[in-house]
């Protein structure tokens, strides 16, 4: 298990150990210590956004998987899963393995007294459309995919967003849980994209400190150690079970 604390961190220890031929999954934990704009491999920021971002002071990173802009803050807590491939789990197909994944991710937020659900493929297909008609398709957290999770009220409440990174060496699942909101009018502020659209990401999206039952302290560092330790048991669990099939529950 290895922890980081940004963005630029969390990508460059991607890029070194999804390639490295490593018999030993590995996870790694990102606390994001600053604001940092996240910007999926197809997405590359031209001359005049890297400019706006840097004045005003916010970092900005492209991840080598696919999918649209993250943004990643003290908000939000990473957790990246490398699974080599002849690991029965690494060998899955992607969209079991999303699956598989989200699993554990809802195993754990049961554990912690929050309801969530997994997405059917009419959830993703609609999400998908209503993300396209408000153009707001670049971002993420704008509709669900195979393996996210949504607040048990209204399963397009996005909480968890997947993503994964295939190579020769291993099948690598990276996931972002929002620990409390983001401010998505900030973000629109950030990109020069229409308030409304931060409006509207900000209501289909819910957080961990929104959902979770009152325990003391609400901080967001006390909830990202609670699922720390909520969730490491079931990872472990999980890669020692021969059988893939048995492994999500």
């Amino acid at each position: 298990m290895f922890h980081c604390d940004s963005a630029q961190a969390e990508i460059h220890w991607l890029a070194a150990n999804t390639r490295a031929r490593d018999p030993n999954p590995r996870v790694l934990i990102c606390h994001y210590r600053e604001p940092a704009v996240i910007f999926g491999l197809s997405q590359p920021p031209d001359r005049a956004l890297q400019q706006r971002l840097e004045t005003a002071g916010v970092s900005w990173v492209r991840r080598r998987s696919g999918g649209g802009i993250v943004y990643a803050g003290p908000w939000m807590l990473g957790v990246s899963l490398i699974l080599p491939a002849n690991h029965p789990l690494g060998a899955m197909e992607p969209v079991p393995a999303y699956g598989w994944f989200g699993g554990l991710w809802q195993d754990m937020l049961a554990q912690l007294g929050v309801d969530s659900s997994l997405p059917d493929r009419e959830t993703i297909l609609a999400s998908r459309r209503e993300a396209e008609s408000r153009d707001i398709d670049w971002a993420c957290y704008a509709a669900m995919g195979h393996g996210e999770l949504g607040s048990s009220e209204r399963a397009t409440r996005k909480i968890l967003g997947i993503a994964q990174i295939r190579t020769r060496a291993a099948s690598t699942l990276v996931a972002g849980l929002h620990l409390d909101r983001a401010d998505w009018r900030a973000l629109c502020a950030l990109l020069g994209k229409p308030q409304e659209q931060g409006e509207h990401l900000a209501r289909i999206n819910a957080s961990l400190m929104e959902l979770v039952p009152a325990r003391g302290s609400t901080a967001t560092a006390s909830l990202a150690a609670g699922v720390e330790e909520t969730f490491l048991p079931l990872v472990r669990q999980a890669l020692d079970c021969e059988n893939p099939g048995h492994a999500c529950r």
